[in-house]
């Protein structure tokens, strides 16, 4: 009775085991396609934008804002090819610690690098978009209207202060669940889909 015991607790984890991790193979089959989308995104803004700064070299007013926009999808396609890069990592053969630990390093990336980054960036960027496009209708809103310029840049401060201090705010808290909410929207929901999975194995694993 107990080698039958034995027998049917090992079949069970294995079959837990291969559930678990086809869900969690899903969550990152999902993200990878998402990074593929910002990848084809950041093609396209380099390919919009990267003619714009070309044809005004001379004109430093509007080489700087399409020369902005061009590395900004620059970035885009860099880091979604990072994310790539460590899902690519992860071994499903592997035990459960290992692949846990392969899937940190893609959160650590993502939660500490890449969304601060852009959540910076996204403070910023839309100024030079909207010199070019005001340029591309005819409009050259530096030449016309400086004072707008410097009105995009103060907002964008005034945001990156307002992100700031949101964040510090939770951050210092105290509050566990608000840390939490902050890494996790840094993570994003197949990310985190994935590592609940991967927990719930090594649990039931521990416990077993």
């Amino acid at each position: 009775m107990d080698s039958r015991l034995a027998e049917h607790q090992t079949l069970h984890i294995s079959t837990l085991r291969g559930s678990k991790l086809r869900e969690a193979r899903g969550a990152l089959h999902s993200f990878e396609r998402g990074q593929w989308v910002q990848i084809v995104a950041g093609i396209i803004v380099m390919v919009v934008f990267g003619p714009f700064w070309v044809d005004h070299r001379a004109t430093l007013h509007l080489l700087a804002p399409g020369l902005a926009m061009h590395v900004y999808g620059l970035l885009m396609v860099l880091a979604a090819a990072r994310s790539l890069t460590l899902v690519h990592r992860v071994d499903y053969s592997e035990p459960v610690v290992q692949i846990q630990t392969r899937l940190a390093e893609l959160g650590v990336w993502r939660a500490r690098i890449e969304q601060p980054l852009f959540a910076v960036l996204g403070c910023f960027i839309w100024s030079p978009m909207l010199l070019v496009l005001f340029d591309a209708l005819g409009a050259d809103v530096w030449a016309r209207a400086p004072q707008v310029v410097y009105w995009y840049v103060v907002s964008g401060f005034v945001c990156l202060a307002v992100l700031y201090g949101i964040t510090w705010r939770l951050r210092t808290s105290g509050s566990e669940r608000a840390r939490r909410a902050i890494e996790n929207s840094f993570l994003g929901k197949s990310i985190r889909t994935a590592q609940k999975e991967l927990e719930e194995i090594a649990d039931y694993e521990w416990e077993a």
